[in-house]
């Protein structure tokens, strides 16, 4: 049986996928940004399991946030996004 998320993973996805949506951003952009795999983005999305540090430090970069707003979900902490690559 699967441990169930804590608050704070779940405070931290709800930020990140609120996030992920007003920019409508690709499992694909996150997973080139991130390093990540394309699969681990999806389950992540999915509440499947935790985002690591560097991703979301890289979906912070990509939505113009720091992470801790991301983590926290602190709207004061606004920094300019990076361009969209094309």
């Amino acid at each position: 049986m699967a441990k169930a998320p804590g608050a704070f993973a779940i405070v931290t996805n709800a930020n990140i996928k609120a996030e992920i949506g007003r920019h409508d951003l690709t499992n694909q952009q996150i997973a080139d940004a991130s390093g990540s795999s394309v699969d681990t983005i999806r389950r992540r999305r999915a509440g499947e399991s935790a985002w690591t540090l560097d991703e979301i430090e890289a979906i912070g970069l990509l939505v113009g946030v720091l992470p801790d707003e991301l983590v926290r979900g602190d709207r004061s902490l606004r920094v300019p996004p990076k361009p969209a690559q094309t």
